[in-house]
Parts: structure tokens; sequence; C-alpha cells
């Protein structure tokens, strides 16, 4: 949905505590930082500024009712619909309040109406400043000849909570990725014996996939730990064998092996991610 030059802004920032009725912290890493839908949301700040950044309102949402203050912050958002404002909103503060939204049962539909107040790489809908401070991760630590300020200690310290490429300890910095769905295109060629085919396969694949980056505060030179997540649909290829045995002219069974291969990227401006994974399958299928 597009955006008309007169939208207002509103800074948005959340605060969070760790929901110990939903999830432990593990004892032997006691400061390991909680996945997203761990936090329990117990204040929302606002402000809201109009289109020439004149200050309108603000106010604090808090409280023990986390439902009611999820309720009342996407009545308000949802009634005027106007560009956020957050600091790594995208890596944190949108994803707890969307995920802790399921949780109540209070629905978002200016979160998932609007594309804008998701996508990355774009001011429409949401200002995420810790993209933009950090020019979407362009911003390096150490030396950068072509621009020396860049490398300034303010920046560096943007940068590395955004997720920056600088290398971490193990121990304070974990990068994980999930594949959510999977669709193929594929050929298959092989020979019969008997009732039984034994057949080689490959094809194009796509696949959506997420991945998540955490880092303590003492691997992001910062005053709390940060978590940050990706989601983009990609494409690649795939490759595999199977056996398909047929009982009769409308049942067969079958197994299969696939390795699909979706690519290799630098995610989320941390670490080089190969996004692929061995599939092994089983199945009946009925022939008309």
């Amino acid at each position: 949905m597009a955006r008309t030059p007169s939208a207002d802004y509103l800074v948005l920032d959340i605060e969070t505590v760790p929901d110990l009725a939903r999830w432990q912290k593990p004892d032997d890493r006691p400061d390991v930082f909680p996945p997203n839908w761990a936090h329990r949301i117990i204040v929302v700040g606002y402000l809201w500024l109009d289109h020439r950044y004149r200050w309108k309102r603000q106010g604090v949402l808090s409280g023990p009712d986390e439902r009611g203050i999820l309720t009342e912050l996407s009545t308000i958002i949802g009634a005027e619909r106007p560009t956020l404002v957050t600091y790594n909103g995208r890596g944190f503060d949108l994803p707890v309040l969307v995920v802790r939204a399921l949780c109540h049962g209070v629905p978002l539909p200016w979160y998932y109406k609007d594309r804008s107040v998701r996508a990355r790489y774009t001011e429409d809908g949401h200002f995420d400043l810790c993209d933009w401070l950090a020019d979407h991760g362009a911003t390096r630590s150490g030396s950068n000849r072509s621009n020396p300020a860049r490398s300034s200690g303010p920046i560096r310290r943007m940068t590395r909570a955004c997720g920056s490429q600088a290398r971490t300890p193990a121990a304070a910095f974990s990068l994980s990725s999930q594949l959510n769905w999977l669709d193929t295109t594929r050929v298959r060629v092989g020979w019969v014996w008997d009732h039984t085919l034994f057949y080689g396969t490959a094809g194009a694949a796509v696949g959506g996939v997420t991945a998540t980056a955490a880092a303590s505060a003492a691997a992001g030179g910062i005053g709390a730990a940060v978590t940050a997540a990706d989601k983009q649909t990609r494409f690649g290829w795939t490759a595999g064998a199977g056996v398909e045995h047929a009982f009769n002219n409308y049942l067969s069974a079958k197994v299969e092996y696939m390795y699909v291969n979706l690519g290799t990227q630098t995610q989320i401006n941390v670490d080089s991610v190969k996004f692929n994974t061995n599939i092994v399958r089983a199945g009946i299928n009925l022939h008309f």
C-alpha cells in the first residue's frame, strides 16, 4: 500500500522481560538471550510526530496485562497507519510484537496488510534507524579507506548492534537458518526392474528460509544482547534418487532422497550462511 508524503511518524520502543512461564534459561548458559517469543512485553513507549516532525502526542502503555497493551497499540497504529520509527525494530521490536500478539490472539492487520512495514530496504511504512545508520550493514568495523568516517566509534557500535561482519567468539554468538517451506519442479530418469522403478531426479527448487542471529552484550559491544531475523524466498536446485514399487495399477510406494541447495549469502550482515538441506521421505501414491 503506497503511503502519501503527509503520513505521520510514530517513534516506538518496547521493554520486555523473559516469559518464564514459556521459557527457562539454560543452566549452562546464564547469559543466553531469550528467543523473540519468550519476551513478555511490559512497557511500550511512543512519540507521535506529524509529517513535518512536529510533536503531536506521546504516551506509555504499561502494566501486567500484556494482551491489553498489544490491543491498545494495534488500535493506535491501525487507526491512522503512521510510518513507524524504531531502532532495530525489524530485528527485535516488531518480531516480538507479532509473536506475542499471536500468543494472545490479538489481530495486527496493519502489520500483515502493508508489506512496507516489514520490508528492510525501504523507509516507507517503517524507518529502522539501526539499519539506516549502518547503511543496512554496508558499514563495517575497522578501516574504511573510501570513507574513514564510517569506521568511527558511534557508527561501529550501531553496526554491531545491527549485526556486522565483525567476527565474535563462538560462545557469545549464534547463527541458525531454517527452511520454512519448499517447492520443487523436477524430472525423473531411471530404469524398471519387474514392478520397481529405480530413478534419479533433479530440477529447480524454491523455498522460504529464515536466518536468526543472536549475540550477547559482550559480543556486540553494546549494553544489551541483540537478536535479529531475516526471512526471504530463495531459488536454487535439487538432485536426488529414489525407488518406487508398484503393487498394482493404482497403488505404489516410494522412498526418496533429495539434496536441496538454495545458495549461499551473507545473511543479516553477520556471516556466510549456506541454505541447503538433505531430505529423506517415504510415501504412498494413488494413481487414477
